[in-house]
């Protein structure tokens, strides 16, 4: 055994997730999970499921007007991993960065939940969704 560092990898239930994710949303988290380790929670979201995301808080829309909605879907959520806590902020922006740093070397642009008007400035606009990307378009 070498002591090398172990790379992340997602896991069966994060892969079949992203698996029903628009193309470049799929490159990016698979650039970034050789960065750092988050699990992915949600990729697409049926109409039982996107309902009960509204209804519990979760999500600010009603079936079938999120991006998740979209086959392939055109959002993921995602947590770190290991996860520690829904209000860990920062590591969820860190993780956030480095995917659509990712996604930028890739020639795609991406929206984070947790800075909806894309200048930086996090807390602007409820809900704020920390854990929540979105595919916009190609560069």
């Amino acid at each position: 055994m070498s002591g090398g560092l172990v790379m992340p990898k997602f896991g069966k239930t994060s892969r079949s997730r992203l698996e029903t994710c628009h193309k470049a949303l799929v490159c990016s988290a698979e650039a970034a999970i050789e960065i750092v380790d988050f699990s992915i929670v949600w990729g697409h979201r049926g109409e039982e499921d996107q309902n009960k995301a509204y209804y519990s808080g979760h999500s600010n829309v009603k079936w079938p007007n999120s991006k998740h909605n979209k086959i392939p879907s055109e959002a993921f959520d995602f947590m770190p991993y290991p996860f520690k806590s829904w209000e860990d902020i920062k590591r969820f922006t860190y993780i956030a960065g480095i995917i659509m740093g990712c996604a930028l070397q890739l020639g795609v642009i991406l929206t984070y939940g947790g800075d909806w008007k894309k200048n930086g400035m996090l807390k602007q606009i409820h809900p704020y969704d920390y854990g929540h990307i979105e595919f916009c378009k190609y560069i």
